[in-house]
Parts: C-alpha cells; sequence; structure tokens
C-alpha cells in the first residue's frame, strides 16, 4: 500500500495511507438522460453550474455544506450503456459522515 506524506509547516511529517479520510455514500442517485443527450456533454453543462461548488484540487468533485452545518463531497459519473436496457444518463453519488438531508435528496 502507497503512502501519502503531509507536512503541516512545523517540521512535522504525517503519512497516511490514500483513502484514509474517504467518507462512506450517504445518498445516491441516477438521473436518466434522453439518448439524443450524451451524458459526457450533460456532465461538463453540470460542472459548469456547480462550479461554486467545485473543489479546486479535485477535478469533478463538489463540496456542500447543508442546512445543519454537515459537509457532504459530491461527485456526477457519466453512464453511456450501448444496448437500450442498460443505464443511460448520469449517476449521482453523495458523501459524508451523516445522512444526507432533504436539500441534497430532493433538490
Amino acid at each position: 500500500m502507497e503512502r501519502t506524506e503531509e507536512n503541516d509547516g512545523n517540521g512535522f511529517a504525517l503519512t497516511l495511507p490514500p483513502g484514509y479520510f474517504k467518507c462512506n455514500i450517504s445518498h445516491e442517485a441516477f438521473y436518466e438522460l434522453n439518448r439524443h443527450c450524451p451524458p459526457s456533454k450533460a456532465l461538463l453543462d453540470l460542472e459548469y453550474v456547480l462550479n461554486s461548488f467545485a473543489v479546486s484540487n479535485r477535478r469533478g468533485v463538489f463540496v456542500y455544506k447543508d442546512e445543519e452545518g454537515n459537509i457532504f463531497y459530491m461527485k456526477f459519473e457519466p453512464r453511456e450503456g450501448r444496448d437500450i436496457f442498460s443505464d443511460y444518463g448520469i449517476a449521482f453519488f453523495v458523501y459524508g459522515i451523516y445522512p444526507a438531508g432533504e436539500s441534497i435528496t430532493k433538490q
């Protein structure tokens, strides 16, 4: 297992394994798209609209603080199934310590 090293600026080095701070999925959804709308194009449009929530050093990852002060990270993945019965749209994943509230799940 590879380890990353972080320096706190005071000469103290902290060695952590990759994924040490990874949160569990607290909510997931799938948004179907019309077959004439490529998921990769829709995802680019979403990234543009959500730019103010973007994590600067993680492409395609967004952060949100809910009304209770809980922090969530969100990620979208295009699904471009090739046959008529497979998923065609965008998968939405929310990562956090707490369950996602209505401000995430209903909007």
